[in-house]
């Protein structure tokens, strides 16, 4: 069922691909999750850092700027490597307004 409707969007145009930059650990052979790095906050310098946000400043952050970050798995330096991804274009996939006021 979830190939068959992917494939649907696909072909309607609605999947585009797009590179992002993410942290990878070489130790741990895989790209980090927010929450699986840790750093320094590049707002106001707190050590441990989340991948997306800061305890102490309470800043959005994205896991690519932390200073200093590390893999919460294995503790190493993780890099900065690009990923390919889907994404699905939401402003293209608009229901009628009389369906979702149905809803």
């Amino acid at each position: 069922i979830c190939q068959d409707i992917f494939w649907r969007l696909h072909k309607r145009g609605f999947i585009s691909a797009d590179t992002v930059e993410q942290l990878f650990c070489e130790n741990c052979q895989r790209f980090l999750a927010d929450r699986f790095v840790e750093g320094i906050c590049p707002f106001c310098a707190y050590e441990d850092a989340r991948g997306d946000q800061c305890d102490k400043c309470g800043k959005l952050i994205n896991a690519v700027e932390l200073k200093n970050p590390r893999c919460k798995t294995c503790a190493k330096q993780p890099h900065i490597k690009s990923s390919s991804h889907l994404f699905l274009d939401l402003s293209k996939v608009s229901m009628p307004s009389e369906v979702v006021t149905a809803m």
